[in-house]
């Protein structure tokens, strides 16, 4: 594991450090859980400033007047001398629920926790990188200029965005996934939020899991022998199995496998 502060600027070592972190909020489970501590993962135990911070993930029931919310973030200071305080990620209690669009539902709840863990990520780097002071600064001006609030209409544009790629797209943000709206403007970071987002949902450590080295070695065979068509079938076809299993959209997954097909696979294995 590398310093623990290389979070900051290095993408590996961001998607390395907190992709733990997701797996235990176990978000494909329909039950809420106790609050992950930050302190019981090496890389952020020993960052005075965050080490007793944790998170956790909880359904609720928004009131539907409220402009039919669906999910938000909300930092909770619990003893600011002692750095105490707890994030929540709060999410419609829909998505906790059995419904005959299951699918739908799943990978709506992914996307939408996804999105708010990044705006979880933006308060941890802007506090690492802020003294307290200008971190509540910093936080008061932005409350004063923007409640950031999934709403249905916003749940929806974020389902159709990442629903609807295709492989031949440029991958142009939506405002709900483009770096400036999960930014809070003194986080001195050079990571893209935008780059982290697409990651978190499908990193190649992640697509890793799923394309043993089996797969690696047919894929390289093929490629080799000019049969790219059934090359192609095949790295699809662990996208869609991938797609499947973690909740995500198909289209978002292809999109991203190549993506990592270029920019890690292409020269490792190829």
């Amino acid at each position: 594991m590398k310093n623990h502060h290389e979070f900051i600027d290095d993408f590996e070592c961001a998607i390395d450090c907190f992709r733990p972190i997701i797996k235990c909020l176990r978000i494909k489970e329909n039950v809420t859980h106790e609050p992950v501590c930050l302190s019981c993962f090496g890389h952020v135990k020993e960052v005075d400033c965050i080490k007793n911070w944790d998170v956790v993930v909880i359904k609720a029931d928004f009131n539907e007047c409220v402009n039919a919310s669906r999910a938000m973030f909300v930092l909770q200071e619990k003893d600011r001398s002692k750095n105490i305080f707890r994030c929540f990620i709060i999410i419609h209690k829909i998505y906790f629920s059995n419904n005959e669009n299951l699918k739908v539902i799943n990978e709506t709840k992914v996307t939408i926790f996804m999105h708010e863990f990044m705006h979880f990520l933006s308060h941890v780097y802007a506090r690492v990188n802020n003294s307290p002071k200008m971190f509540f600064e910093m936080l008061n001006k932005r409350l004063q200029e923007k409640i950031d609030i999934l709403n249905n209409k916003d749940v929806l544009e974020l389902y159709k965005f990442f629903n609807n790629i295709k492989l031949t797209d440029d991958f142009d943000d939506s405002e709900y996934t483009e770096d400036q709206h999960f930014r809070l403007g003194k986080e001195d970071t050079i990571l893209n939020y935008s780059d982290l987002y697409r990651n978190f949902l499908l990193s190649h450590q992640l697509f890793d899991e799923y394309f043993n080295q089996n797969d690696k070695d047919n894929f390289r065979d093929l490629w080799k022998r000019q049969e790219y068509g059934e090359a192609i079938d095949l790295y699809k076809n662990i996208a869609k199995n991938i797609a499947k299993e973690e909740w995500i959209t198909e289209n978002f997954a292809i999109h991203q496998a190549f993506r990592i097909l270029n920019d890690y696979y292409a020269y490792k294995i190829l």
